[in-house]
């Protein structure tokens, strides 16, 4: 059941993908894996079994009766918490939000209160990060790549021609390097791994380990620890706290302190 559950959200991504092209074109396809024991869904390359890294992956759960397909940023196994998920429901073998793409988020999810009856603080709004401006130093770790940054930044992941290149030496999205090898004691993608990459943001406040390692405490992987606890307010994974999508503060992916 769960196989045929898998393979209709498959497909429902790939009706999704296939809308977009013209007709007689050539479609893409869909890739399972398990990645630290989580189901991803990868779209390829139109007329291949190449993973196209330019799209977004699909992080697939279960809760109850239904089967959700969450989006992930782009060349990553993190979660976009702007977009909303395609959800399955098992028992009605129904596809209740297909259409992703015109999915809104509400601008405010309370009445606001009268101003004349609230005093409010003063304070300064920070200055907004330049598109590849120079990450910050931790420790003198220097930087792998950086998260919520404009995708063209050469330290963007989500960017193939930099941080995000397959053939970077020490990339993260290179499967042979020690940091993007599924076997290296120090990779992200290791889900036994302990000394991976450090998360920092801008302002130099620690983020937790870029790891699949759902039992590290500090990992973003861990739904019970710290950093990776969605209603943590310091673990990115929460839209309200550190995660929050709208925030225009650069996570930088940093090398181990060791």
């Amino acid at each position: 059941m769960k196989t045929l559950v898998i393979a209709v959200i498959c497909a429902t991504l790939a009706s999704w993908s296939w809308s977009q092209i013209p007709d007689g074109a050539a479609k893409p396809g869909i890739i399972v894996e398990q990645e630290g024991g989580k189901t991803i869904a990868h779209l390829t390359l139109p007329g291949t079994k190449v993973r196209d890294y330019t799209k977004p992956s699909f992080i697939i759960e279960k809760s109850g009766d239904t089967l959700l397909a969450y989006p992930t940023v782009v060349r990553t196994s993190v979660r976009d918490f702007a977009k909303d998920p395609i959800t399955f429901d098992t028992q009605k073998n129904a596809v209740t939000s297909p259409s992703l793409p015109q999915v809104k988020r509400p601008e405010a999810r309370m009445p606001l209160p009268s101003l004349g009856s609230v005093s409010t603080p003063s304070f300064e709004h920070p200055a907004l990060p330049r598109v590849g401006a120079t990450p910050p130093q931790v420790n003198g770790s220097s930087t792998l790549g950086a998260i919520r940054v404009n995708p063209y930044s050469p330290n963007s992941l989500a960017n193939p021609y930099g941080a995000g290149s397959p053939y970077k030496p020490d990339g993260l999205m290179n499967p042979y390097s020690a940091y993007g090898s599924p076997y290296s004691p120090k990779s992200w993608k290791n889900p036994y791994a302990t000394d991976t990459p450090r998360l920092v943001d801008q302002s130099g406040n620690y983020r937790g380990k870029f790891s699949a390692n759902p039992y590290d405490p500090d990992s973003v992987s861990n739904p019970y620890g710290r950093f990776g606890n969605r209603y943590s307010p310091d673990s990115i994974k929460n839209p309200y706290g550190a995660g929050n999508p709208y925030s225009t503060t650069p996570v930088y992916v940093v090398k181990p302190d060791r």
